[in-house]
């Protein structure tokens, strides 16, 4: 049997190719994940990794399940209905958010860089012009007298991070990195350009956070209030491993109803027939063994997943779009014009100052000019 050691850093690169973690993160969670695991776990990862396991993507069980407890050590699925329910709204508001941040970065990347799954929460990195338009897809506000965003979702700024949490909702928590006091500034002057909503409304450095309004209470009341558990599941997990639609200029996620999910995207290298091999690894991929593949063509994949063989299931649709027609239309599938709030995203990205903590911290003060060679010789002259 191999180290301990090769086999580390061999889970580390599969988990990294899911999540886009540097070796900085995904060396320790491994690590860390590998300590839970005996000699016999461990062998059944190295059999599981030994196996060509394309010989799933029938359907036909070709190899023992791998425990799901060696796979949640390995890369963590959150564990709280709550936890699942904001992230899956965070994945669903991202190809809305992508599709306004084309308006601005024709050719940019989609929103997120890398995900750093854990068991009580997500840390996520962002594209640099992603986070403005992420807050505007998932704040609560109003919009021609209708609601729209993450009823009592709320940002807690912090130094370096911001937090998105619920106030109705405790022990919940989005964690956003290397979140600049700048970067902070401009997404503010964003959101309050295209919605009108002032930063004190959804951000707070105290503990008590802004009650429920009238429309959140609604919202949360309505009989579309959030995505089935089962599905707000697959969505959670499916944020954690964004990595499937690498190399493509982003994904519209949607959910078709309570038991289906679609993912659409343009461009990249791979047809959906090589993300759908890529999500039902036996290690890393989506929870669950039971599914069914369904191949319309090598673009078109449905993957039926159930918990048990009576389970209707699960539906999770995978297109891969290659035509022209969509790639072109892409920029114009964001209704509104953001141009005002992108001038004022960028006036204050070019003019904020203070790079104080997000959380309040002090100013930071300007370090005195190193003296002039004739200054400093004075200086020694006269002591």
């Amino acid at each position: 049997m191999p180290n301990r050691t090769s086999l580390i850093r061999r889970l580390a690169v599969l988990r990294s190719s899911y999540t886009g973690e540097t070796d900085s993160s995904v060396l320790p969670a491994i690590a860390s994940g590998a300590k839970e695991l005996s000699v016999e776990d461990r062998a059944q990862v190295l059999r599981a990794l030994a196996h060509n396991h394309a010989a799933r993507l029938p359907g036909e069980p070709t190899l023992d399940p791998v425990a799901a407890r060696i796979r949640h050590a390995l890369l963590p699925d959150a564990t709280s209905p709550c936890q699942r329910d904001l992230e899956a709204a965070v994945l669903l508001a991202t190809g809305r958010a992508h599709a306004h941040l084309r308006q601005h970065v024709p050719e940019g990347a989609g929103v997120f860089r890398t995900v750093r799954p854990q068991t009580d929460g997500l840390i996520l990195h962002l594209t640099p012009a992603a986070l403005p338009v992420l807050l505007l897809e998932l704040l609560p506000h109003t919009v021609q007298g209708g609601f729209t965003g993450v009823p009592g979702l709320r940002v807690r700024p912090h130094r370096r991070q911001v937090h998105l949490v619920q106030t109705h909702v405790p022990d919940t928590s989005v964690h956003i990195a290397a979140v600049s006091y700048r970067q902070w500034v401009a997404a503010t002057a964003f959101v309050q350009q295209a919605t009108g909503l002032p930063t004190h409304t959804y951000c707070s450095h105290a503990a008590a956070l802004r009650p429920l309004d009238d429309h959140e209470t609604s919202a949360l009341a309505g009989p579309r209030a959030q995505v089935s558990p089962e599905l707000a599941g697959l969505a959670s997990s499916l944020l954690r491993r964004q990595r499937v639609c690498a190399g493509t200029t982003g994904a519209q996620v949607t959910a078709l109803g309570d038991q289906a999910l679609s993912v659409r995207w343009t461009g990249g290298h791979s047809p959906a027939v090589a993300a759908a091999l890529f999500l039902l690894h036996p290690i890393m991929g989506l929870p669950g063994d039971r599914f069914v593949i369904q191949r319309i063509h090598e673009n078109h994949v449905l993957i039926h997943l159930r918990q048990h063989a009576e389970d209707p299931g699960l539906v999770l649709e995978l297109t891969r779009d290659t035509t022209r027609e969509t790639r072109a239309a892409e920029c114009h599938t964001a209704e509104e014009d953001l141009s005002a709030a992108w001038a004022s995203w960028e006036t204050a990205l070019a003019t904020a100052s203070g790079a104080s903590a997000l959380a309040g911290g002090r100013p930071t003060t300007p370090r005195p000019a190193a003296p002039s060679r004739h200054q400093a010789a004075e200086a020694g002259a006269v002591s």
